[in-house]
This record gives C-alpha cells, sequence and structure tokens, in this order.
C-alpha cells in the first residue's frame, strides 16, 4: 500500500495538471463531442420506427455502434487539430483509446447476436455462479452489473 507522501506526490501532480490551460480545451472538446452526439442520438430516436422487424433491427444494432462511433471520429479530428496548434493531447488520446474499445466492444457484441451466438454465451455464464451468505451470484449477473 503506498504510503501518504507518494498519494500526496500524485494528487499533487494530478492537480498541476489540471492547472494547465491546455487540459480545459481537451474537456470542452470532449465534452462538445459527445453533446453533438447525444444530440443526433435523440434526433434520429425522435424519427418514426419501421414497420419492417429486420429493418429496425439493423438500424438499432447499427444506432448501437454509430454514436460511439461519431464521438470517436469527433475526437480523433479535434485530436489531430489540437496537436498541430501544439495543444498537448493526453487527455484526447485517453478518450480515443476508451471510445475505441466501446466501440470494439458493441460491434462484438452484436456480431455475436447477428450470428447468434450470444444467447448461447449468457446462458454459459449465467450457469457458472457462487454463493455467498444467503444468495447465489452467477458470472452473467457480475457481468452485467458491472457495466450498468
Amino acid at each position: 500500500m503506498p504510503d501518504a507522501s507518494e498519494l500526496q506526490a500524485s494528487l499533487a501532480g494530478v492537480l498541476r495538471y489540471f492547472r494547465h490551460p491546455g487540459i480545459w480545451i481537451e474537456v470542452a472538446v470532449l465534452a462538445l463531442s459527445l453533446l453533438v452526439v447525444e444530440l443526433l442520438r435523440r434526433t434520429v430516436a425522435a424519427r418514426p420506427a419501421d414497420r419492417d422487424r429486420a429493418v429496425g433491427f439493423g438500424r438499432g444494432g447499427m444506432r448501437r455502434i454509430a454514436g460511439p462511433l461519431l464521438a470517436l471520429l469527433l475526437v480523433l479530428i479535434a485530436s489531430s487539430v489540437l496537436a498541430r496548434w501544439g495543444v498537448n493531447t493526453g487527455l484526447l488520446r485517453l478518450a480515443i483509446a476508451l471510445l475505441g474499445s466501446f466501440v470494439v466492444v458493441r460491434a462484438a457484441v452484436f456480431a455475436l447476436h447477428i450470428l447468434g451466438w450470444l444467447d448461447p454465451l449468457v446462458d454459459g455464464h449465467d450457469q457458472v455462479g457462487f454463493e455467498f451468505g444467503g444468495g447465489c451470484a452467477s458470472l452473467w449477473m457480475v457481468l452485467r452489473e458491472s457495466v450498468n
């Protein structure tokens, strides 16, 4: 366990990072990118649903991937523009890695769903469980609740 001086040094480093004006530019760009994605998501969600179930299924799945993908593209563009202006883009690089991971996970889950492998995978995770106290928790329950 780290001692108090290590924690103070870490905290001082974080506070120093937030005193730099470039970080607030990165925070603003990230917030603006996510706001644009949310506004577009609400605009698309307000449109009437398709009667054709297959078309609705495809669009619904693509909407789940399109939002994070659009956010990733906006942050990538903003990061390259800010880097050309000489702004440190450490926070945006972190956001790019996280958004990229989010897109990959969403795409993988959607692919599993299309292939028909998601339900058996969920069932398999639901069968692996452990008891503690008076209750029981399955692996699927732990994974699902860690995401929510």
